[in-house]
């Protein structure tokens, strides 16, 4: 009878054991599932029984983010100065100068009547050579002040936090779980097999002192 009420005993203790680990990794699976859902939601600002404001972070700190990423694109990522620098260079210039010049030959076969032979040939050729001058020396003298002028005024960090303030977040929420499914996945499985290791040696604990 002993033996079989120590069974008996092993037996429940492994039951309790196994529930308190499997009831963590419950709670740790659920806890990370509402962590990340409170990552955007609720996206409008709800009052909890006048105690407190319920509100997911991003749309909460929604005004705080703009500015932080406007200001690090700007000055970590992607200044004024190196859009301009960009601009700045011979691809550039050679496709503004096939552009002028196809966009010239088109009003000349347009508006330019073929009475003499060869007429419009001369005049492209001609207004060709003065096409690549002029342009080779705009961007040689003008372009780069141009974007000087404009470097000093384009408020990239302004712009940029405008555009994050007219996220619509159920898009972003949207795009965001899109991209990290897998990794958010992850993160709701380790939730669990926390949750599982501390019920486990909650449960491991709790046969201690209660023998």
């Amino acid at each position: 009878m002993i033996e079989i009420a120590k069974i008996a005993w092993v037996i429940i203790l492994i039951r309790y054991i196994l529930f308190s680990a499997l009831l963590g990794a419950f709670i740790g699976w659920v806890t990370n599932i509402v962590a990340i859902k409170l990552i955007f939601r609720p996206y409008k600002a709800i009052n909890i029984l006048g105690l407190f404001t319920l509100q997911g972070v991003l749309p909460k700190r929604k005004n705080e983010l703009a500015i932080a990423i406007g200001q690090t694109v700007e000055q970590e990522l992607l200044s004024s100065e190196e859009i301009f620098q960009y601009l700045q260079n011979p691809q550039l210039q050679e496709k503004v100068t096939k552009g002028v010049i196809t966009s010239v030959k088109e009003r000349i076969e347009k508006y330019v009547p073929n009475i003499i032979p060869g007429i419009r040939e001369t005049i492209t050729g001609i207004l060709d050579k003065v096409i690549v001058k002029e342009v080779d020396r705009y961007f040689r003298e003008t372009f780069p002040k141009t974007c000087k002028e404009i470097e000093n005024s384009l408020p990239i960090a302004k712009l940029i936090e405008e555009k994050v303030n007219q996220l619509d977040f159920r898009e972003l929420e949207r795009i965001v779980i899109a991209i990290a499914q897998r990794e958010l996945k992850h993160i709701e499985v380790l939730g669990g097999i926390l949750g599982f290791i501390i019920g486990l040696i909650q449960g491991i604990i709790s046969y201690l002192i209660l023998t």
